[in-house]
């Protein structure tokens, strides 16, 4: 029996030297009281703010991306369709017309020159008119990016 009990002692004493050192790294390395555990909670609020602001100023730079009519290019339009002299009659749209859709050349006239002066098409667009409406055309492909409905209904 004393055999066993001073082996027991030193496999004790042993156990207690691998232990003791990790907890008191562990005490010694923890935030002093008052920075504990309500700071993390702040610093991920304010992430959350930071990622709310930085997604609408990423859907801002999207909808800028895609070129679209102005609101003083659609004021123009209509004013300019107001007065009797500038009407006239509009040839029917295609069916199946709309955003994304290829634009048949034998539907489209360029716009007059009165109302061209007071739209700026963006590089690589231009503008035509199309039945009563007015469309913002990709050159390159034909594709349909932006339509003004009914300028010419006065």
């Amino acid at each position: 029996m004393t055999s066993k009990s001073p082996t027991r002692f030193v496999a004790l004493l042993a156990a207690a030297a691998i232990v003791m050192p990790t907890l008191a790294f562990a005490d010694d390395h923890r935030p002093p009281p008052g920075q504990g555990q309500g700071q993390p909670q702040h610093r991920d609020m304010e992430r959350r703010d930071q990622n709310k602001h930085q997604n609408r100023d990423m859907q801002r730079r999207q909808s800028r991306d895609r070129p679209e009519f102005r609101y003083d290019e659609s004021r123009y339009a209509r004013d300019y369709y107001r007065k009797p002299g500038n009407r006239w009659d509009a040839p029917r749209a295609p069916r199946g017309f709309g955003y994304g859709h290829r634009l048949p050349r034998n539907y489209w006239h360029p716009l007059p020159p009165g109302l061209r002066g007071h739209f700026h098409p963006r590089p690589g667009y231009d503008y035509y008119m199309v039945g009563n409406d007015i469309v913002l055309v990709a050159i390159a492909t034909g594709i349909i990016v932006d339509i003004l409905y009914n300028v010419n209904r006065y």
